[in-house]
C-alpha cells in the first residue's frame, strides 16, 4: 500500500500549492496550526506568507481545494451527486464513524472509483479506516464544523419545552464531539511528531562523522510483553489479580467519576476494573504490541467511550489530560524491583497525579529470611558431582552467581523473617530504589548449614494517600486483623504467586561460611540493591553477614537478569523444544506449573534413549522435591483414622443387616449407608483442632469400605436372613435377633474387615 505522502500527492495539490495542508517541516507557512507543534521546533521555519493561512480542505472526489467544509460538501453534492451529510445521518454516525467514512471515500477514489452511488455501513466499519489517507487531512481537523447529525425519524419540535430539550441534547452531542476530536487530534499529533522525529534521526545518522551507539535496554523488555503467554500467567495468578479487583470493587466510591491512569496496562484488565467501578475516564498506556489487543478487549466489553489506549512509554506519550486522580499499575518484578518499571510509575506520579491523588497499590514491605534446604542443594547443585557416574563439577562454575526464582516451602525457612525496607508509593523517589539496608535474624531451629537467603515482598492497597502501614505488617495477617484496605504476600507462608521469591544460594565452595547453627543463634548483616552498568533493567543483590564469636564477615553478590531459570541444572542438561517453550517476560520466569519436552531426534535413537532416561530422572527429581516439601505433614496411620473408619463401616454393616432381616435379600445399601456415615463424619470433623490429612482420609475410606463391602462379598450379611427364613421350628427356627445381638454381629463383621483392611492399606502405601 502506498504511504500517506504518496496518496496525498496523487489525490491532492502539491506542497507548493498547499503548504498549510501538508504541514511538512520544510513547507510550513503557519505560526499556529491545528496540531500544536512545539514552539522550539517551529523556530527557524520560513513563512511562505506573512499573514495567517486558512485551512485548505481537499475535495472528496477531485483535487479542488476549499477554505471550509460546507463549501466542499456542496461541491461534491452538486458535481458528483454525493450527499455526505445524508449518508452520515442515514447511518447515525458518531465522530469516529464520520472519520471512517471520510477515509473510506478517499481510499475508494484513489482506487479509481469516481462515484459512490451505494454506500453500506459495513463498507467502512473496519478500524483500518481510522488511519488518515491524506497526510494532515484538513477535513478531519474540521469535522466539528459540520452540523449535528440528525436521527432518522426525528419529529419536528412542537413547542418551547421540546425546543429546550433538543437544545440540551445538541449541546451534549457537541461536547462529546469536541471531546472525541481532542483525543483524535492528540493521536494524530503524536503520530506525525514521531514520523518527523524518525526522519530527523535517519538524516542525522546518515551524516558523516563518528556517532555514539546508544545501548538499548528496552526493546527486548517491551517485546517480551507482546505475547499471550505472560499475560495468561499473570491473569491466572489469582492472588495478584483478585487483590486488584477486590480493592477497586470494594472502593467504588473512590473511583466513581474519577480520571485514572493505568501505567503498563497489558491486556487492559485493570483499566476494565476501574471503568466498571465507575471511573469517568481511564487512560491505558503500554509500549508493547499488546496494546492493540487491549484496545480490542476494551471495545468488545463496551468501554471504548471510557478507556483511551495510548501506545508508548509513559514518559513519552502525550496524555489528553493535565492531571489524573488515580494511578493504578502492576509494576512489581522479581524481588520487587527487577525490571525497573517503578521508575516509570514514579515519573508518572510526579507529572500527572493530583496532590490529593491515590496510588494503587500504595505500600510495599520487603522481607528477608535465612534458608536451609539440603534436598534442593543436592538435587540442583551437588547433582553435578556424579552424573551417570561421571564427574561434571566443571558445570558448577558460577552456578550460584544467579538469583533463583522459586517458591520455597515454609519448612525451609530456618529463622525469623526481617522487614528490611518499606516503599510508600506516594512519597518514594528514584533514589530510594538503590540502597543498602541492615538486617538480622534469629534461627528458629537447628540446621547443619545455612544454604541461602529468601527475599519476598508484601503489597498493600490503602484507600487514602495518608494511610500508614507498619514496617513489620504482614500481608497474610492483614485481612485476618480486619485492617482497612487489601493486601497480599508473595512469601513462603502464603499461596504461591507468579513472582514466587528471589532465592540467593550461598557459594560454600572453598569458604569457611559453611557452618551449623543452633536454635536461638543470631545472624546479622547488610543487604544492598544496585543496578548493573550493563543493563538498567537488571538487578544486583549483595548480602554481607557475620556470625560466631569472631564475627567474621562473609559477602556475596547475586545477579538477577533476563533469562532467569528456576533450576539451572535442569536448563543446562535437558534441551527444550523451542516450539513448546513459553515466551516469557524477563521478570516472570516460567509458569507456575512448568512442563518439559525433550527434543526428538529420530535419526539418532541412541540420543533419544539417553534423553528419555534423563527425562525420567528429571521427573523423579521433581517427585522427590514434592515429597520433600510435604514430608513434614503428618501422614502415619492414626488411631483416630481407624476409629472413624470403624464407625462408618458400622453404619454400613448395620443398615445392610437390618435390610437383610426385613427382606431376606442380600443388601444393596452399601452406597447410601456410606454416604450417611461420611456425612456424620464430615459434620463432626469441623470441630477438630487438627484437620484430617489426605492420608488419614484415605485410611478412613479404606477401613470403612473394607468393613462394609468385604463381609457382603463373602456372604456373611445373608447368613442371618437365610437362617431366619430356612430354619424349621424343630430346628430352632424361626430365628429372632434382638437389637443388641444385631449390633454385636455388625461389630464382629467390622473387625473382620479391619483384619484385611489395615495390612492391605500399609502394603499399598509402601
Amino acid at each position: 500500500m502506498e504511504n500517506a505522502t504518496d496518496l496525498a500527492a496523487s489525490q491532492g495539490p502539491k506542497p507548493a500549492d498547499m503548504s498549510a495542508a501538508t504541514r511538512s517541516p520544510s513547507h510550513s507557512g503557519s505560526d499556529t496550526s491545528d496540531i500544536d507543534l512545539n514552539e522550539e521546533e517551529e523556530e527557524g521555519w520560513e513563512d511562505a506568507e506573512p499573514q495567517e493561512e486558512q485551512d485548505q480542505i481537499v475535495s472528496l472526489f477531485d483535487d479542488k481545494v476549499f477554505t471550509d467544509v460546507p463549501s466542499m460538501l456542496a461541491h461534491c453534492k452538486e458535481k458528483y451527486g454525493f450527499d455526505f451529510l445524508e449518508i452520515r445521518n442515514k447511518f447515525s454516525l458518531d465522530f469516529y464513524g464520520t472519520i471512517k467514512l471520510v477515509n473510506y471515500i478517499r481510499t475508494a477514489v484513489q482506487n479509481g472509483q469516481t462515484t459512490l452511488p451505494d454506500v453500506a455501513k459495513a463498507d467502512f466499519e473496519d478500524d483500518k479506516f481510522m488511519m488518515p489517507v491524506l497526510q494532515d487531512d484538513a477535513l478531519l481537523f474540521n469535522l466539528d464544523d459540520l452540523p449535528p447529525a440528525s436521527k432518522q425519524g426525528d419529529e419536528p419540535i412542537a413547542d418551547e419545552r421540546n425546543l429546550l430539550v433538543r437544545v440540551a441534547e445538541l449541546e451534549e452531542e457537541l461536547r462529546k464531539t469536541q471531546f472525541q476530536f481532542e483525543d483524535y487530534r492528540s493521536v494524530v499529533k503524536k503520530t506525525l511528531t514521531d514520523r518527523w522525529n524518525d526522519n530527523s534521526t535517519d538524516q542525522s545518522t546518515a551524516a558523516p562523522g563518528p556517532s555514539a551507539e546508544k545501548r538499548d535496554d528496552d526493546s527486548h523488555y517491551f517485546t517480551s510483553y507482546s505475547y499471550n503467554d505472560i499475560h495468561e500467567t499473570m491473569l491466572k495468578d489469582t492472588v495478584r489479580t483478585d487483590a486488584y479487583r477486590d480493592f477497586i470493587y470494594q472502593h467504588k466510591h473512590l473511583f466513581k467519576g474519577k480520571v485514572v491512569l493505568d501505567v503498563g496496562c497489558g491486556t487492559g484488565i485493570l483499566s476494565l476494573f476501574c471503568a466498571k467501578a465507575g471511573a469517568s475516564r481511564v487512560i491505558a498506556v503500554d509500549n508493547s504490541d499488546i496494546i492493540d489487543k487491549a484496545r480490542e478487549n476494551i471495545f468488545n466489553n463496551g468501554f471504548a467511550d471510557t478507556i483511551t489506549c495510548l501506545r508508548g512509554k509513559v514518559e513519552e506519550v502525550t496524555l489528553p489530560v493535565d492531571k489524573v486522580d488515580i494511578i493504578v499499575s502492576e509494576w512489581m518484578g522479581y524481588c520487587l524491583l527487577y525490571e525497573a518499571m517503578l521508575d516509570s510509575v514514579i515519573w508518572a506520579r510526579d507529572k500527572y497525579l493530583k496532590p490529593d491523588g491515590l496510588m494503587v497499590p500504595s505500600h510495599m514491605n520487603m522481607w528477608v529470611a535465612p534458608v536451609s534446604d539440603a534436598e534442593y542443594v543436592a538435587d540442583h547443585f551437588s547433582f553435578w558431582r556424579d552424573v551417570y557416574g561421571f564427574d561434571m563439577k566443571a558445570m558448577m562454575a558460577g552456578i550460584r552467581e544467579d538469583a533463583q526464582v522459586l517458591h520455597m516451602p515454609g519448612s525451609t525457612i530456618c529463622g525469623d523473617a526481617y522487614p528490611f525496607l518499606q516503599l510508600s508509593l506516594h512519597t518514594t523517589t528514584g533514589k530510594d530504589l538503590v540502597f543498602t539496608r541492615p538486617w538480622k535474624t534469629t534461627f528458629t531451629n537447628d540446621i547443619d548449614r545455612l544454604d541461602g537467603f529468601d527475599i519476598w515482598f508484601d503489597t498493600f492497597f490503602m484507600p487514602t494517600g495518608g494511610d500508614a502501614v507498619p514496617l513489620d505488617a504482614r500481608a497474610e495477617d492483614w485481612t485476618k486483623q480486619e485492617q482497612k484496605g487489601i493486601a497480599f504476600t508473595t512469601g513462603p507462608f502464603g499461596k504461591e504467586t507468579h513472582w514466587r521469591q528471589g532465592v540467593m544460594f550461598i557459594d560454600h565452595e572453598g569458604e569457611k561460611s559453611s557452618r551449623s547453627f543452633a536454635k536461638g543463634d543470631t545472624l546479622e548483616g547488610s543487604l544492598e540493591y544496585a543496578v548493573p552498568d550493563d543493563n538498567s533493567r537488571a538487578l544486583d543483590v549483595k548480602f554481607s553477614w557475620a556470625s560466631g564469636p569472631d564475627k567474621e564477615t562473609t559477602a556475596q553478590t547475586w545477579k538477577m537478569r533476563a533469562g532467569l531459570s528456576n533450576a539451572i541444572a535442569e536448563k543446562l542438561l535437558f534441551p527444550l523444544n523451542p516450539q513448546n517453550t513459553t515466551k516469557m517476560a524477563p521478570d516472570r520466569g516460567r509458569t507456575i506449573e512448568p512442563a518439559y519436552q525433550t527434543i526428538s531426534t529420530s535419526d539418532n535413537p541412541v540420543i533419544d534413549d539417553e534423553l528419555d532416561d534423563r527425562g525420567m530422572q528429571n521427573r523423579r527429581s521433581e517427585e522427590l522435591d514434592f515429597l520433600a516439601q510435604h514430608g513434614h505433614e503428618p501422614q502415619n496411620f492414626t488411631l483416630r483414622g481407624i476409629l472413624v473408619g470403624l464407625g462408618v463401616g458400622l453404619v454400613i454393616c448395620f443398615s445392610n443387616m437390618y435390610f437383610g432381616l426385613q427382606t431376606g435379600w442380600i443388601s444393596s445399601m452399601s452406597m447410601p449407608s456410606s454416604l450417611i456415615g461420611f456425612a456424620f463424619f464430615k459434620t463432626l470433623s469441623k470441630h477438630l483442632d487438627i484437620p484430617f490429612t489426605p492420608v488419614e482420609n484415605v485410611l478412613v475410606q479404606t477401613v470403612a469400605g473394607s468393613m462394609g463391602t468385604m463381609p457382603l462379598g463373602c456372604g456373611f450379611v445373608g447368613v442371618m436372613p437365610a437362617l431366619n427364613y430356612l430354619l424349621k421350628p424343630e430346628e430352632g427356627g424361626p430365628l429372632f435377633l434382638s437389637l443388641w445381638k444385631l449390633i454385636l454381629w455388625s461389630l464382629g463383621l467390622c473387625f473382620f474387615g479391619v483384619v484385611f483392611a489395615v495390612p492391605l492399606r500399609r502394603q499399598v502405601n509402601h
